[in-house]
């Protein structure tokens, strides 16, 4: 697992109050207790702040799994 998926993972088991081991990259709202709209605000700020990056509204409402805020962080700080 890269450093951004494992940080994705436990940014994201913070936010969620979560084991990290709960948070998969499969996973979404149905699969995390209380990702809600509002939490997944909350967890996109979160994530702009801890990778420094910007995310347009486009890119947040396609972040709807653990794979894809990954797969949109590592694209923006240039990983693959």
């Amino acid at each position: 697992m890269t450093d951004t998926a494992q940080r994705v993972r436990e940014v994201a088991a913070e936010e969620f109050q979560v084991s990290a081991n709960e948070v998969q990259p499969t996973c979404g709202p149905e699969d995390i207790k209380g990702w809600d709209s509002t939490a997944h605000m909350r967890l996109m700020a979160r994530i702009e702040e801890t990778f420094s990056v910007s995310l347009d509204i486009e890119e947040i409402v396609e972040m709807v799994t653990i794979q894809a805020i990954i797969d949109t962080i590592n694209a923006k700080i240039g990983k693959s």
